[in-house]
């Protein structure tokens, strides 16, 4: 079974070392690695293991490797063989046909890892839409202006070098290191307090109620509507680096929508 985002949820595994330390007849009387275990509860999978004494069951174990053979090593097949195509002088219209399917796999290839680049941008931005309308539906919005800030004007003012400086260590401090600790400390809780549900995240609350702490805010009902959007905001963006493992959502939250509108 798979996850909304093709996450694989359960993964048989071999009763290795690695993966349980004491196996028993039943799997949940058995111990798993306590590294392992973390492992899977930060990746969001269920470790299966095998049946013990059973060959069929270990037989599936094996033929995941042949499936990642034929599966996810063909487009290293396609190179390579178009490789062989480029060298030689056969330009018959076989080889030609040949020639175009290899480039079309390749294109198709090169298109769907940016997809995969930018998914987590693409999440992100999904994530702060309620907070982008809030700004914009209470009238707190006075124009885009990325790694905007309380000081910006200020350093801007300042000319050059200061400027210069000034602005290259806002770019730094509150656009690449404020997205990016979230991502950070979001990742120490997990690993010290995991949870079990999927959707679940111990680390993504504390940073967001963090970030609302952070920050002023007012029991109006605009301050109310802002403190929620900002938890959906903060909250969505972490688990979406856990869900696509990419922690360039974040930084780009912080320098292109947080401290810009």
């Amino acid at each position: 079974p798979y996850s909304a985002l093709r996450i694989l949820e359960k993964l048989l595994y071999d009763n290795m070392k690695q993966v349980v330390i004491k196996r028993l007849l039943k799997q949940e009387d058995s111990t798993l690695n306590r590294q392992f275990e973390d492992f899977a509860g930060f990746y969001g999978f269920k470790p299966i293991l095998c049946r013990p004494y059973r060959g069929q069951t270990k037989g599936k174990v094996e033929r995941t490797v042949q499936f990642v053979r034929d599966n996810f090593m063909v487009v290293r097949k396609i190179f390579e063989t178009r490789g062989c195509f480029e060298k030689s002088n056969f330009f018959s219209p076989y080889s030609l046909q040949l020639r175009i399917f290899f480039y079309i796999e390749q294109l198709y290839f090169c298109v769907f890892c940016l997809y995969l680049f930018h998914l987590h941008k693409v999440w992100t931005i999904i994530c702060f839409v309620p907070s982008i309308l809030c700004v914009f539906l209470s009238g707190q919005f006075n124009g885009y202006q990325p790694f905007s800030i309380l000081i910006t004007d200020d350093v801007i003012a300042s000319g050059i070098p200061f400027s210069i400086i000034g602005m290259a260590l806002i770019i730094v401090v509150w656009g690449f290191f404020e997205g990016f600790n979230y991502a950070v400390i979001c990742e120490k809780i997990n690993r010290r307090h995991p949870s079990k549900k999927k959707w679940l995240d111990y680390g993504a609350i504390t940073c967001a109620i963090i970030c609302i702490l952070f920050h002023p805010f007012s029991t109006s009902f605009w301050g109310i509507v802002e403190i929620i959007t900002t938890f959906i905001a903060i909250y969505g963006m972490l688990m979406a680096r856990k869900q696509t493992g990419n922690a360039w959502g974040c930084v780009f939250a912080f320098c292109f929508i947080w401290n810009a509108i």
